[in-house]
This record gives structure tokens, sequence and C-alpha cells, in this order.
């Protein structure tokens, strides 16, 4: 065998390899809980990206179609972690939203995060594990309600971060938004089901409130 196709077959190797580690290190990690929200049930979202012009607002907006379709209370928003006040969302976001049926894209306007806005939410999805980590040392006090959206509604098997497709073609935007499609029913799913499984609150006895 010449050096060349040795390299090419250690290469080989290698990458084999490096699949093998990522999936066994996504599958270690295991999905967080829901959080408590004040109401009882997580209705408060918000998406949280580093620009809020691309991932947080696309996961927005596709948010309130699952939100519409399936009949959920849901108030949703979205920040960036180093957002410019006013920056509209990007062109060719606003293009694959409306495939979707998103007509209002254009009127998306980012904001950057703020204390605020994560003690408003029940639930605080980032896109990225650095996105969240950053949130925790931001606002530690929220720091239980903060989560990778991938790792939140998966079961460890596939990889948590979504990646930013700013600056790419609109075939990375297609891609963007079908992986957080396919995210978001999983999430209105999982928040479904823990609803159900809350005990309801019993009125409080004569006794009790006199």
């Amino acid at each position: 065998m010449d050096a060349a196709r040795g390299e090419a077959v250690a290469a080989g190797f290698r990458r084999i390899a490096g699949a093998i580690l990522r999936r066994l290190y996504w599958g270690c990690q295991q999905r967080p809980d829901v959080p408590k929200a004040r109401s009882g049930k997580v209705t408060r979202i918000l998406f949280v990206c580093t620009g809020n012009t691309c991932r947080s607002p696309m996961a927005a907006y596709l948010a309130r179609v699952v939100a519409q379709r399936r009949g959920l209370a849901w108030e949703i928003d979205s920040a960036g972690l180093y957002a410019v006040p006013g920056l509209p969302i990007s062109d060719p976001a606003t293009v694959v939203l409306a495939r979707r049926g998103v007509e209002d894209a254009h009127t998306h306007s980012a904001k950057p995060v703020s204390a605020a806005l994560v003690e408003a939410a029940d639930l605080v999805l980032a896109m990225t594990e650095s996105h969240a980590r950053e949130l925790r040392e931001r606002f530690p006090d929220a720091a239980d309600k903060v989560h990778v959206l991938g790792a939140f509604v998966q079961d460890g098997t596939e990889r948590a971060d979504l990646p930013d497709p700013f600056g790419g073609t609109e075939a990375d935007y297609e891609a963007c938004a079908a992986r957080l499609e396919g995210w978001l029913e999983r999430l209105a799913d999982r928040l479904s089901a823990h609803t159900e499984a809350q005990p309801e609150q019993d009125e409080p006895s004569q006794d009790a409130k006199a």
C-alpha cells in the first residue's frame, strides 16, 4: 500500500472514530426536566440565539404556527445575546418562513436579551450550548429554566446545537427551518404531556380559608 492510499485509509478511520465518539457523547446527555412554571404549566417561551436575526426569530415564528395549529396558549418571544436593536430578520429566513405560511416575518425587529425578558419566561430555549451557558452566567437566578432547544426535546441521540445559517445559502436556511419544525413539534408533545401529567390543584377548603 503506497503512502497516499495509507493516509486515505487512516483519514477514513479517523472520520468513523470521530462519528462514533460524537454519537456516544450526545447519547450520554440526559434530556433536562421541564421547569416549574408559576402558573403550573409552561406557556411563556423565549428563544435566544446570537443576533436575533436568524435562528431565534425563525424558531419563534414556527412555534407560533405549531401553537396555532394545536390550539396551544403559548406566549412566544425571541431575543439575541448580542442583538443590534431594530435589525430585521435575514432575507433568506423570510423566504423559508413564507413557504411555511408565515407572511409577517418582515415585521420582526431584533432585540437584545434582558433580565425582564428572561424573568417573564417560563422556559428559555437557546440554539446552542454556548448560548445556554452564557445565559446562565448572565442570569444565574434563571439557570434552571434555560436549556438548549435540541437537547430539551430529544433523547440524547442527536446533536443538540443548531448551526447558524447566517451568511449561508438559502439551502442552509431551509435545513435550519426543517430542523426547527421537527424540534418544535416535539416541544409541543413534551409540554402537552407534562401538563397532562400534572396533578389537579384542589381548591382550599373553607377551614383553610377561614
